[in-house]
């Protein structure tokens, strides 16, 4: 069957925040993003960010209800994460705490060979920070966790 996909470039995830101005500041102290740069409505309010992290891109909003936009409310959990690979978990970890991050499960040797932290952010949006410390094939992993059942 032929492909009926018309990807061009990457998938981006596109985050709704509370509060823009204080998310930029949290993501680029947190988790070493750069602003590349940013949209500001009438309002105030921005409209769009977009921001280098890694080797790839992240974009946020402030909320816009009347739009369908709405951040992650206190005390729900998002049910998307994002996962950011890292050279150096222990000071990722602590530099995202350090800004202002919950840790959520510290630092776990992973039987996929990394070594990972789950976190929020203080805007409700969920990272996994993972350092890979053994590279794994996906049969070796497999293997890994057929042992485990």
């Amino acid at each position: 069957m032929p492909s009926t996909s018309h990807v061009i470039d990457d998938v981006v995830p596109y985050l709704i925040v509370a509060d823009a101005p204080a998310a930029i500041a949290f993501y680029v102290s947190g988790l070493g993003a750069v602003e590349d740069h940013r949209l500001t409505m009438p309002d105030g309010k921005i409209g769009h960010a977009e921001l280098r992290l890694g080797g790839g891109r992240l974009y946020l909003a402030d909320e816009f209800p009347s739009e369908g936009q709405v951040a992650p409310r206190p005390g729900v959990p998002s049910p998307v994460g994002l996962v950011l690979h890292v050279d150096d978990v222990d000071t990722a970890v602590e530099q995202a705490r350090d800004a202002g991050a919950t840790i959520d499960r510290d630092i776990v040797e992973e039987i996929f060979g990394a070594r990972s932290a789950w976190l929020s952010d203080p805007f409700g949006h969920r990272w996994n920070l993972q350092q890979q410390v053994r590279p794994m094939t996906p049969a070796e992993m497999q293997a890994a966790i057929d042992e485990q059942a």
